[in-house]
């Protein structure tokens, strides 16, 4: 990583603290400076933390003293998505999507602290303890873990197989994750009076609302297109009238675009009913 000299007056409450939490292991200056790169890596990757191990520094999954090196090998031996690792591991899907999204922006790093895990002590103390242990420690960084809601973006494609759309021929699924976990699939419907065409993403949430679920973590919408398709302007407004949501448009192929409900229909409320 490229480096330039900075200069910093510190109280020197904060001097004697940063001597003491070095412990002759690094100047005040480099482990400063490591300070502010984590802190700056903490703000990116809501969920990462980072703790003192017996081989040095190691990204950790915050509230729990799993290493993100532990998570990145299980996803290699498993290929588990972010729904699979958070029922795993038992955290919050923020936590599994943030050690995904760390793991792919520093390979390197994780695959050298994964090579030590074999003598890190925070290895013995995973937050679960029926993690299995990797025979073969020597990970190529070049392999990524893959999107974190690639079962949820499979659901959709099974969801499609079941659309009804013997006019236009174009055939669209949706898979919803709900709050708790519970998945709702929806297909486009058509109909030979075409303004009583139902989308596949406002089929998904409706069945979602007559199973009482209202709060949503993310829905994947999956069409054989060249490149993913975008939510219509119906489907968007719905969508809205629930909260700000991850939306994965997919292709058969394999392509995957990423966005929310707020960047799709900004300032969706603002003007609407406004009576105050």
């Amino acid at each position: 990583m490229h480096s330039k000299p900075l200069s910093l007056r510190l109280p020197s409450e904060t001097r004697s603290w940063l001597q003491r939490f070095s412990r002759g292991r690094a100047t005040l200056s480099s482990m400063a400076a490591r300070l502010l790169e984590e802190a700056r890596r903490r703000t990116l990757f809501p969920g990462i933390s980072f703790a003192n191990t017996t081989s040095g520094r190691r990204a950790i999954i915050e509230g729990s003293q799993t290493l993100v090196a532990t998570v990145w090998q299980y996803q290699q031996s498993s290929n588990a998505d972010a729904i699979a690792l958070t029922d795993h591991f038992g955290w919050s899907l923020q936590q599994s999507i943030a050690a995904i999204s760390y793991a792919n922006s520093f390979p390197d790093e994780i695959a050298a602290d994964a090579a030590d895990l074999t003598c890190d002590s925070l290895s013995s103390h995973s937050s679960n303890p029926s993690t299995p242990a990797v025979s073969d420690p020597n990970p190529t960084p070049s392999v990524r873990i893959s999107h974190p809601f690639s079962s949820l973006i499979e659901a959709a494609k099974d969801a499609r197989l079941h659309a009804h759309a013997p006019y236009s021929r174009f055939k669209v699924g949706a898979a919803l994750l709900g709050k708790g976990w519970k998945l709702f699939k929806g297909c486009n419907v058509e109909n030979l009076s075409y303004g009583l065409t139902i989308c596949a993403e406002r089929n998904a949430i409706f069945q979602a609302l007559a199973a009482g679920v209202s709060q949503f973590e993310a829905i994947a919408i999956v069409a054989d297109t060249r490149h993913p398709i975008s939510p219509c302007g119906a489907c968007r407004q719905v969508m809205a009238e629930f909260g700000n949501f991850r939306i994965l448009s997919a292709t058969l192929s394999g392509e995957v675009f990423e966005s929310t409900v707020d960047t799709l229909l900004p300032r969706s409320h603002t003007g609407i009913l406004d009576l105050d």
